[in-house]
């Protein structure tokens, strides 16, 4: 959920969270969801610059820990967690640690 500060500008006013228990499950929740889900690998080191989406979607880590900033919070995502992007908020994303991120990057349809 998003609203609009003074400036205009808009700031989330809730994260939601997501857990599965396999990536089957994820995928067949998120296209469920109407998401369509895209399998990516991120080596170490590996960065996205604050940025933003005309589009909702949801980012899954698959394994490794995928760390991003999101509504003013730097979250940690784990094996098989995922987050919630709207359409609009500003997000950075990295790699953490040594080990390759394997992900779902799944924009809303």
């Amino acid at each position: 959920m998003t609203s609009r500060s003074a400036s205009g500008e808009k700031q989330m006013s809730a994260i939601d969270r997501f857990q599965w228990a396999s990536e089957a499950e994820a995928v067949a929740d998120l296209q469920r969801r109407g998401y369509a889900p895209s399998r990516y690998d991120y080596p170490p080191g590996c960065h996205f610059a604050e940025h933003t989406h005309p589009y909702e979607k949801i980012v899954v880590a698959l394994s490794g820990r995928f760390a991003l900033t999101l509504g003013g919070e730097t979250l940690i995502l784990e094996s098989l967690q995922g987050v919630r992007v709207p359409a609009g908020a500003r997000h950075a994303a990295w790699t953490v640690g040594e080990q390759t991120v394997r992900s779902l990057d799944a924009a809303k349809l």
